[in-house]
C-alpha cells in the first residue's frame, strides 16, 4: 500500500517559492529550514550501543513488545571507561577500543518510549548499572521508505 503523503520536496515546493521572495540576514539559507522539517507523524532513529553479551537478551525484550524490525552492526570505541589494559603471554598491552554492538531502530513516535525504556532495563549490568552500559541516542529521521513497494512516512517502517 502506497501512502498518501506526498512526497516531501514536492510539498515544500510552493513554501520554497515564497521564501525565496523574502529578505533573510547574510549567511541564513531558508532552504536548509525547509529540507529538514519534521512533521507532527515523525518516525525516529534509534540507535543504541550496548554491551555485545546483552544483545540477545534485548533483541527478545524488543521482540515481546512488538519491535520486530533491527540492524546490528558491530562497533569499536570508548567513553568514560577509556580502554583497559590486557594481559597476553605475560606481556601487559592497551586496549584502547572496545568492542559494541550497534542496535540501529527506526520506530513511530508511539513506540519511542518504550523502546528506550526497554533497551535500558535490559541492558543495565546489576541493579544500577555501571560505566561501560551503553548509550541511546534519538534522531529524527526526515523519511522511511520500502524499497519493494515504495510505501513511504510511518506506515513503512
Amino acid at each position: 500500500m502506497v501512502s498518501d503523503r506526498p512526497y516531501a520536496a514536492t510539498q515544500n515546493r510552493g513554501a520554497r517559492q515564497s521564501i525565496q521572495s523574502r529578505a533573510f540576514p547574510p549567511g541564513f539559507h531558508p532552504i536548509l529550514v525547509i529540507l529538514f522539517r519534521i512533521d507532527s507523524d515523525t518516525v525516529k532513529m534509534l540507535l543504541a550501543i550496548i554491551q555485545p553479551n546483552k544483545l540477545q537478551a534485548v533483541r527478545e525484550a524488543l521482540h515481546q513488545i512488538g519491535v520486530h524490525r533491527l540492524t546490528v552492526v558491530d562497533a569499536q570505541g570508548y567513553g568514560r571507561q577509556k580502554g583497559h589494559a590486557a594481559l597476553y603471554s605475560g606481556v601487559e598491552y592497551q586496549i584502547h577500543l572496545l568492542r559494541k554492538v550497534g542496535l540501529e531502530i527506526m520506530v513511530n513516535d508511539d513506540f519511542m518510549e518504550k523502546t528506550i525504556e526497554t533497551i535500558c532495563r535490559i541492558a543495565r549490568t546489576g541493579t544500577q548499572g555501571s560505566i561501560g552500559d551503553g548509550k541511546i541516542f534519538v534522531l529524527p529521521a526526515i523519511e522511511a521508505i520500502t524499497i519493494d513497494d515504495n510505501t513511504r512516512g510511518p506506515s513503512a517502517v
